[in-house]
């Protein structure tokens, strides 16, 4: 008597030899016969996935597991299929069940941490990939995929994860020699830590693979510039460009070499040019950095120093609009003699120029800065720094103390507005911001520095609505998807307290790019002005909201303690913290969330307030006039002007 074991015995025999029409009729017999059999329902799926039947061999395979799901490899089987299916959510949870029954496979790591990456799980598929290659040595897209991970998106504010990328990037190319963007991001992440040659040569590599590879000439080209080297600089943008005539990157880069020429063709004749000072920032998005850079172009040209400023665009800002812009800044890109550039950015971006010195204004938000930061900036031959916070973060990393020069920001006494009313927004009970008693603002991008998530929870616990009050949030710059972040964000948040947002005071969002004036009016229309920052190397909104007589709620931490303290603000406790991505590996500050709501209850219901406003100080201490005098003290003091 041929029993289903007789029968499952021989399609096995044929589906390894290769006939699996044969084993498939087998199987489904079967299943005629007992249509629960869990060995050929997902041998049958096998057979299915094989035909490229997928759909119908998923299917299979879920209904083998509800029967008996004890098999660690039909869970990956499974897994895999989905994957291919590009179901990754299912596919990462039945990798996940064949690992906690067999936790030694490589391979199923290493899907399972692809299959996170493609869901956005940075960390789990972060740990998946280091699980894999420690199982697998030799498997190289998992060393490339962990490197790409460690990366991340910001990388040019990473601590220690551009160290650990190149490592990572390192042994994918030991291992394959042939691999073209292993080479190209090892090259990246070795530039970002300063390390300039090495990165060059990885381009190089790169480059050799793929002769007409623009990305690798352009990072070439930036390396050279880094390096001073204009002429190699130019040379290998130039060919990039030819390649890719359309890249705004490459063209812009390309720009700059042309601008250096011009620099240094002044410092080194200068007939009929005057004596100055050459700016190099970016002062044409809605940034902080670039709102500082046209506030000090202004302070030194009210002092009579000639100053030739170079913009630096960033990628991932665009340029304000042409309504926004003050046409001031559009008349200082005449050559002048000069003995120094002024750099306002972060350190990685810096840029040597022959026969000029070079002096970098920048800041900290963490305890001390990463080590590819001070990479570069030992090749300066000054730092400034507006905060004694910001100074301790290099001198404690290493940078020379003697080479540190301090000058602080400034606020606009008497701003003017320019029209903007968001007052005149209504919240869903049809009150505009101006009716409510308490108007609180915050002025950030959505990011984890910044701490809105705790900002957010600490003003749902805090708040009822019944009170009379209500939150300003001025959250990003109007990128693409920007609003629908917002949403998520605000919904993950209330979703985590389990407080709707409609049981708390209002919150006004607003969103978009707006210009120096209209920032002012925003900040005209509240009461107060409040953050729960993790680290700050100056805050312009919450000095420049001081200025404007609003009370200040401040964590007592970072730049805040420079121009705050507990007699012109309300200070909050904080305590140092592990920084998270992009600061993994460095310290910044958590200002406690308990004491946070304390102070905002009492603020909210009470009218809590500090003894006396912080406008004078800020005005007097803090105004752009000194912040002007200052720094124009610092550039004569260092030599670089006259």
């Amino acid at each position: 008597m041929v029993t289903i074991h007789d029968i499952l015995s021989g399609a096995v025999q044929n589906h390894q030899a290769g006939r699996i029409d044969a084993a498939a009729v087998r199987y489904a017999l079967i299943l005629v016969i007992e249509p629960g059999h869990p060995d050929a329902l997902h041998l049958l799926g096998l057979v299915r996935r094989q035909r490229q039947r997928l759909d119908e061999a998923a299917a299979l395979m879920d209904r083998s597991l509800r029967v008996n799901g004890s098999l660690a490899q039909r869970h990956a089987d499974l897994g895999s299929l989905l994957f291919d299916l590009q179901r990754f959510a299912p596919a990462a949870a039945s990798l996940r069940e064949a690992l906690r029954r067999r936790p030694d496979q490589a391979a199923n790591f290493l899907m399972l941490g692809e299959a996170l990456r493609r869901l956005g799980q940075t960390g789990p598929s972060t740990e998946a990939f280091r699980r894999g290659v420690v199982l697998q040595p030799d498997a190289t897209d998992g060393w490339y995929n962990l490197g790409a991970l460690v990366q991340g998106d910001n990388s040019l504010l990473m601590a220690q994860a551009n160290a650990e990328a190149a490592l990572h990037f390192r042994r994918a190319v030991t291992l394959r020699k042939d691999m073209l963007i292993p080479w190209m991001n090892l090259g990246i992440v070795l530039y970002i830590i300063g390390r300039l040659a090495e990165a060059e040569a990885a381009c190089r590599r790169a480059l050799a693979l793929q002769p007409d590879f623009d990305r690798a000439m352009l990072r070439i080209g930036q390396i050279r510039l880094a390096q001073g080297d204009l002429v190699g600089a130019a040379r290998m943008l130039n060919w990039a460009g030819f390649q890719n005539p359309g890249d705004r990157e490459i063209a812009e880069t390309r720009d700059r070499t042309g601008e250096y020429r011009l620099v240094t063709s002044a410092a080194a004749g200068g007939g009929g040019m005057p004596d100055g000072l050459v700016v190099r920032g970016t002062f044409r998005n809605t940034s902080g950095y670039a709102f500082m850079v046209r506030q000090f172009v202004r302070q030194l040209h009210a002092r009579g120093v000639p100053v030739q400023l170079m913009d630096v665009p960033v990628s991932f800002l665009k340029s304000m609009e042409d309504r926004q812009r003050d046409p001031f800044f559009e008349g200082f890109g005449r050559p002048v003699r000069a003995r120094t550039i002024l750099n306002f950015m972060i350190p990685n971006l810096v840029e040597q120029v022959p026969g000029l010195g070079s002096a970098l204004f920048s800041m900290s938000e963490t305890r001390r800065v990463p080590p590819d930061w001070l990479s570069y900036s030992l090749r300066q031959s000054h730092l400034i720094v507006p905060t004694p916070s910001s100074a301790r973060a290099w001198i404690e990393a290493g940078y020379p103390e003697e080479r540190v020069r301090l000058c602080p920001l400034g606020v606009d006494p008497q701003p003017l507005s320019s029209g903007l009313v968001p007052m005149s927004v209504c919240d869903s009970h049809g009150q505009r911001l101006s009716d409510y008693r308490t108007r609180i603002a915050n002025i950030s991008d959505l990011t984890l520095r910044k701490n809105l998530d705790g900002l957010l929870r600490v003003w749902l616990r805090a708040t009822s609505r019944q009170d009379d009050a209500a939150l300003v949030l001025k959250l990003g710059k109007g990128t693409p998807g920007e609003d629908a972040r917002i949403a998520q964000f605000m919904t993950s948040v209330a979703a985590s307290v389990g407080k709707p947002l409609a049981d708390a005071a209002p919150v006004f969002v607003v969103s978009g790019s707006y210009s120096d004036g209209e920032m002012l009016s925003l900040l005209a229309a509240t009461t107060h002005y409040w953050s729960l920052s993790h680290g700050e190397g100056w805050d312009l909104p919450m000095t420049q909201a001081g200025a404007m007589g609003l009370t200040l709620i401040a964590p007592s931490h970072s730049a805040y303690t420079a121009y705050l303290d507990e007699e012109v603000a309300l200070m909050l406790p904080s305590r140092p913290s592990p920084g998270r991505p992009p600061y993994a590996g460095l310290e910044w500050w958590s200002p406690d969330e308990d004491e946070a709501a304390a102070v905002l209850t009492r603020v909210v219901r009470e009218g809590a307030a500090p003894p006396r406003s912080a406008r004078d100080r800020l005005a007097t201490e803090f105004s752009w006039d000194r912040a002007g005098d200052r720094l124009v003290a610092v550039l004569r003091e260092i030599g670089a002007i006259g």
